[in-house]
């Protein structure tokens, strides 16, 4: 933390690991005022500005979520304010004000670094790579949850029924944990593997984690027969978005091995196929 604290940082790493979460703990470690906001949302030079408006006589952390999706124009009206804590802009009166800004740290998270400017990209001093959890750390995150809400006891083989299902992505543990609480009060069962079981049986998601959405994913690209499938095809046959797709879907399927993608698109490899035979 203390390293961060001197110096630019970029969180890259698939959706739902926890890029936002660290950063609240780092500014509550430091005693720190956290500003949060996205890249999507900054399109202009007002928007930025009030952002810095914000910053206070104490450490600042500015926290950009999918800073990838910054404008060109306003990822370049921040390299002097990381590189000199200045930020030059032009008033409706072509006036130009320099304003010097405190000392703070930005910290970047992205889910997409090829989209990320490369300009802004050398600017960030450390660079950490998010990998997803494997199942001890799942249930441990889910554990400590259940005992901040005193929901106990809780038998040790159902969190392991929910992290095996949450494709090793906390937010996803998380939802199914506060889903399945109210599953149990609901049917007045325990949280227990049998019932878990039978939660994630209504919802369509198989003891591997896939979806629905990714169950028709794998069924098109099996019926393709080899040959490999755009990703705009893929998302007009299964009604999501590209973004969606190569956010959400692609990376967990990527991961466990059950497709590849290359120029031509996307095709099943053997994994992919015990999927869905």
């Amino acid at each position: 933390v203390k390293k961060i604290s001197r110096s630019h940082s970029r969180f890259w790493g698939e959706a739902g690991l926890g890029k936002t979460t660290l950063s609240y703990l780092i500014a509550k470690d430091l005693e720190a005022n956290l500003i949060i906001t996205a890249g999507g949302q900054l399109e202009t030079k007002e928007e930025l500005l009030n952002i810095f408006k914000q910053f206070q006589d104490k450490p600042n952390i500015l926290f950009i979520d999918e800073i990838h999706a910054l404008p060109r124009k306003i990822a370049e009206m921040l390299y002097s304010a990381m590189e000199d804590y200045r930020f030059d802009y032009t008033t409706k009166n072509r006036q130009v004000i320099s304003l010097n800004l405190p000392p703070f740290t930005l910290l970047g998270a992205t889910t997409d670094l090829a989209k990320l400017l490369i300009p802004i990209r050398q600017r960030f001093q450390n660079r950490f790579h998010l990998i997803p959890y494997n199942t001890d750390e799942l249930c441990l995150i889910l554990q400590n949850y259940l005992k901040r809400v005193k929901y106990y006891p809780t038998d040790s083989e159902a969190l392991k029924e929910i992290a095996a299902r949450s494709r090793n992505v906390a937010r996803y543990a998380m939802n199914y944990i506060k889903n399945l609480i109210d599953y149990c009060l609901v049917e007045h069962k325990k949280l227990e593997p049998e019932t878990i079981k039978k939660y994630f049986d209504k919802e369509g998601i198989t003891p591997q984690g896939l979806t629905k959405y990714d169950r028709e994913y794998l069924k098109i690209l099996l019926h393709a027969k080899n040959f490999k499938t755009g990703l705009n095809t893929i998302a007009k046959s299964i009604g999501v978005d590209n973004r969606t797709i190569e956010q959400e879907i692609e990376p967990f399927l990527l991961r466990k091995k059950f497709i590849e993608i290359g120029t031509g698109g996307r095709q099943l490899v053997d994994k992919g196929f015990d999927c869905v035979a």
